[in-house]
């Protein structure tokens, strides 16, 4: 089922971006800024999930989410949001 997948998929990253949370070890890489700015303009709930979930983990864990970060929760996320459509 490509539910679960997805959803083992953000699970998966969720675990090691709590590692990284708790380091404080920021993750890098390569970015996709042209690709980022898609997924935020195809879904306005988009832009309002990744704002939330940066504003909730910089308030309760002091870390700031890298752009490479929130790129790849944006992946997964919107995955499981077509879901729910």
């Amino acid at each position: 089922n490509q539910g679960c997948l997805d959803t083992m998929r953000l699970t998966t990253h969720l675990k090691f971006l709590a590692q990284r949370i708790q380091q404080h070890t920021p993750w890098g890489g390569n970015e996709d800024e042209p690709m980022y700015r898609y997924l935020l303009a195809r879904d306005p709930r988009h832009q309002t999930c990744i704002d939330r979930l940066t504003a909730y983990i910089r308030e309760n864990f002091s870390y700031e989410l890298s752009q490479q970060e929130k790129f790849y929760l944006l992946i997964h996320l919107s995955k499981i949001l077509q879901l729910g459509e």
